[in-house]
């Protein structure tokens, strides 16, 4: 699943910008986990700050989930 969400991203062109707190993958990197695990989830807000400090940027997509209890 994980090659396919890659491919599927990579399919989109060089010009793509993907910001979330998790990296694609774990695996022996650098940086710990409990590092992302502290890192705030991006929002509209970043997004939108995004938009507004480019010019350069044609199209925007925010993507949510919701976990079901």
């Amino acid at each position: 699943m994980e090659d396919n969400v890659q491919d599927s991203v990579k399919s989109l062109g060089e010009n793509v910008i993907y910001v979330q707190k998790w990296p694609w993958g774990f695996g022996g990197g650098e940086y710990a986990w409990w590092k992302y695990w502290q890192r705030p989830l991006p929002g509209i807000k970043e997004m939108n700050d995004l938009k507004n400090r480019t010019s350069t940027i044609q199209y925007f997509s925010f993507e949510a989930y919701r976990k079901e209890k």
